[in-house]
């Protein structure tokens, strides 16, 4: 058996840990079975922007003819944009290299499985085992995959994931058309770029409407658009069985589940994007105590501790929110509780996650949607602006009453609190910022020693709702977009359940 201060599971965001231990003075085992840089760099936020960027100056392009400029678009160069995409995703070889070279840090490039509460092995591709891995402090981020649902014939057709597109199945051309299952974040994101680059998009989504997760009327303005781009989309969608014609396409057969019609979608791929689920499987977590919910997501309390004493969790394998910059937040945390002795315990607190969608109108979001804020209150305040009714907005080619036209939907309570912000339109992943800090107006900063400058995280203060006052109280660029996320509040009315 060999004996670690620390063994991490996962380098994606388990990397921190590894250069928290170094800083300690403690031995460190890190185990991956993939790519070192985890899913945001190697398969996920970073390599899809990269193609993103490309598609929204397509679409850019084409929305400039509102304002007077004809801008001819004559393709895409798919391999150059292919060779953008990979020198990011090689970033993994340096990150391996410094590993590798680092004293105190030994790398194991395979799957790790439990043997016990604080005894892992590891599995390596070819079948080999490690020794046994004992370690005082377990710290497990080993993220999630797609999970692929169970269609019959869909094995037997092919199809490709959002991991592994972004590996063996990158395609060297582009696909003449493309049906792509689920319509959440990734499906949306992946429809706006294939299509843009001249793929026909089929859009298929089991619930009634492609982005369940926002607000309705962001659902049902974002599918408008794409149907106008030249999107497919189909909801309310069960798609029953899948195959393969002689030609090499592939056909889906769909059942409509409000009125029972069927249709059938033929296409030259099939993505599946149909949400994910978490890579506890090959943990053998049944060795442990290690507590998980019905899902398999894994247990953690409020300072990211699992049922088993020196063993944390945290990103996407403890299931709040899949998204690099949550994982960034609970490893500044989880940094702090488990490496030094003398602070305070720190709590997480989730109640202002931001995110983006990077389709074709952008989408962000941070706090409540206003059903979520309806629960326990009488009221609410709701605003919402369109992009047309400020000066920035008009020039960029947004007018009154045109389906182009984005908006700011903001939601307060009774004291003026935000509960939630939502956009969808031009930089809505930039403009939904001030938000999220408004509504963790409870962190102040301190400078420690260095005279960098760190959050305090009272846990009075943390979980307080920032207010709308400070927007009052400032002026405001104009014209500028920043005007549009801060007059939303102009049009806030009461409206009582």
């Amino acid at each position: 058996m060999l004996n670690y201060d620390v063994i991490i599971i996962g380098a994606g965001v388990g990397l921190t840990f590894v250069d928290a231990a170094i800083a300690n003075g403690m031995s460190c085992a890190l185990i991956e079975e993939a790519k070192l840089g985890g899913t945001c760099l190697t398969k996920g936020c970073i390599p899809s922007k990269v193609l993103v960027a490309p598609a929204d100056m397509v679409r850019s392009a084409a929305h400039a003819a509102k304002y007077g400029v004809d801008c001819e678009i004559r393709g895409v160069d798919w391999q150059m944009i292919s060779r953008r995409m990979w020198s990011q995703i090689d970033n993994n070889i340096g990150i391996e290299e410094s590993v590798n070279s680092t004293e105190g840090v030994d790398l194991y490039k395979g799957t790790a499985g439990f043997c016990s509460d604080k005894c892992i092995e590891v599995r390596y591709p070819d079948g080999s085992v490690s020794p046994e891995l004992h370690g005082d402090i377990i710290i497990l981020c080993p993220g999630a995959r797609t999970f692929v649902p169970p269609v019959n014939g869909l094995e037997e057709a092919g199809y490709i994931t959002s991991e592994s597109f972004f590996g063996k199945d990158f395609p060297e051309k582009l696909p003449v058309s493309i049906a792509i299952v689920g319509a959440g974040a990734i499906g949306a994101e992946f429809a706006h770029v294939f299509s843009a680059f001249g793929v026909k998009v089929y859009l298929i989504e089991r619930q009634n409407r492609i982005l369940p997760l926002e607000e309705p009327e962001i659902s049902s303005f974002v599918e408008a658009s794409m149907m106008r781009s030249g999107i497919s989309v189909i909801t309310s969608a069960e798609i029953s069985r899948c195959e393969k014609t002689s030609d090499g396409s592939k056909r889906l057969f769909i059942s409509d589940l409000m009125t029972g019609d069927q249709t059938v979608v033929k296409s030259s791929e099939i993505m599946v994007a149909t949400g994910v689920i978490p890579n506890t499987k090959e943990l053998r977590l049944e060795n442990t105590g290690i507590e998980t919910d019905h899902r398999g997501w894994v247990i953690t309390d409020r300072h990211l501790r699992t049922s088993v004493d020196g063993v944390w969790a945290l990103g996407d394998i403890n299931g709040k929110f899949q998204f690099r910059h949550k994982a960034n937040y609970e490893a500044e945390i989880a940094v702090n509780n488990i490496f030094d002795p003398y602070a305070t315990l720190q709590k997480v607190s989730y109640d202002s996650v931001p995110w983006a969608v990077f389709t074709n109108p952008q989408v962000a979001h941070a706090g409540m949607t206003e059903e979520q804020a309806r629960q326990g209150r009488d009221g609410l305040y709701i605003g919402i602006k369109h992009y047309s009714s400020i000066a920035k907005g008009f020039a960029g080619g947004y007018e009154r009453g045109e389906p182009d036209d984005g908006f700011v939907k903001l939601i307060a309570d009774k004291e003026l609190n935000i509960l939630g912000a939502h956009i969808v339109g031009d930089q809505a992943s930039v403009l939904i910022q001030p938000y999220v800090y408004l509504m963790n107006a409870g962190c102040s900063c301190i400078a420690d020693r260095s005279r960098a400058f760190k959050r305090n995280r009272n846990e009075d203060k943390i979980s307080e709702q920032g207010s709308l006052k400070p927007i009052m109280r400032s002026m405001v660029i104009h014209p500028s977009l920043s005007e549009l996320t801060a007059w939303v509040i102009g049009e806030m009315k009461w409206v009582e359940y």
